[in-house]
């Protein structure tokens, strides 16, 4: 079995927007910083760096993530947009709603935290997974 290493580059590139856009001002940036505590002042050079390497690292986990998914996809024989979504989205509420639940449980985080941050990759797995699909 070979990964189709363009289609999870791209799915990745896709996943990665996605998130830009999600916590932005446009959607839940200012709920998101709010329930996180965040002021939204000017950011030091420091957190600039900290930011930068953040994302550095989180599209990293995203080539991950996606070439898991595009793995299990070929082994279970999808060959469309429709089913690779379907997948994606059972692997994001199988997985990630799951484990995130426990900031809801344990860490006594505000429940609508909680969807901002699992809705944003179930999505990104749904996508993914309708890419790699038709890919």
């Amino acid at each position: 079995m070979e990964l189709n290493y363009s289609a999870i580059v791209v799915a990745s590139l896709v996943y990665f927007v996605l998130g830009a856009f999600w916590y932005s001002p446009v959607l839940f940036a200012k709920p998101w910083m709010k329930m996180l505590g965040f002021s939204g002042g000017p950011m030091t050079e420091d957190q600039k760096k900290g930011m930068m390497r953040g994302m550095f690292f989180g599209f990293i986990s995203y080539i991950v993530m996606v070439g898991i998914l595009d793995y299990y996809l070929y082994m279970l024989g999808v060959s469309n947009a429709a089913s690779g979504a379907f997948h994606g989205l059972l692997m994001g509420l199988g997985f990630i709603a799951t484990t995130g639940l426990a900031s809801v449980l344990w860490e006594k985080r505000p429940l609508a935290l909680y969807l901002i941050n699992v809705t944003y990759p179930i999505l990104g797995l749904a996508i993914a997974g309708a890419i790699l699909g038709a890919w």
